[in-house]
């Protein structure tokens, strides 16, 4: 399940649907420089729910980039060479690797944009032919960080706003302390918590959360 990370729009940013912190800072910095990368192409990987998905249709909006998947590889690489390109999951789907390498070949004198985006790293990808697996690891890339207290905090309360749940900064801080810092720790978290309020009709405090065994002491 992917992490959404939606808070309340303002006026003059593409970025609007984010939770920015310093796991994910370098990641949007990067993303907010396009168009001016250093290279014609950037891969954003990261852990789980991280919301590297998320920040890859914020960029796909902004750009106007299309969206290629395996489905796509009947077509010539050289239709795609002028348009943005967003591709999600390189490394997992089932790609042919003589297409990808004209698709890359082909972006070389193009400025228009690539934005792979992964759970893994360039350097992690297997590939047969080594001439994929070089340009892949020859393109920037930058890595979504698992989150550090304060976006574990800010996440905590943005996750439970979105379910109509408003928690106390007291809340937010016991919680915060307990739990393990990964993207899909607090998920789980807010789905368990917030249905064990539902259910028991009770408000999330800090009585309430001491019934469970994880938050007894």
């Amino acid at each position: 399940m992917q992490l959404v990370l939606d808070l309340p729009p303002t006026s003059d940013s593409p970025w609007k649907g984010f939770v920015a912190g310093t796991a994910n800072q370098a990641a949007l910095s990067w993303l907010r420089t396009w168009p001016h990368w250093p290279s014609y192409g950037l891969v954003l990987h990261g852990p789980p729910c991280s919301g590297k998905t998320h920040l890859g249709r914020l960029w796909q909006e902004m750009s106007g980039a299309q969206e290629l998947t395996p489905l796509d590889q009947d077509t010539s690489p050289e239709v795609w060479k002028e348009k943005s390109i967003l591709i999600d999951n390189l490394s997992e789907a089932a790609w042919e690797e003589e297409w990808l390498f004209h698709f890359l070949n082909a972006r070389h004198s193009c400025v228009a944009g690539l934005l792979i985006v992964d759970r893994h790293a360039p350097s992690t990808w297997s590939f047969v032919k080594a001439d994929v697996a070089s340009r892949c690891r020859a393109l920037p890339s930058v890595s979504l960080e698992e989150p550090d207290e304060a976006l574990v905090e800010a996440l905590l309360k943005e996750l439970f706003y979105r379910r109509g749940v408003t928690l106390s900064q007291e809340v937010v801080r016991f919680l915060s302390f307990r739990i393990e810092r990964r993207y899909t720790a607090v998920l789980r978290l807010v789905e368990h918590l917030n249905g064990q309020s539902l259910r028991q009709g009770r408000p999330i405090t800090v009585p309430f959360l001491r019934a469970f065994r994880e938050f007894s002491v």
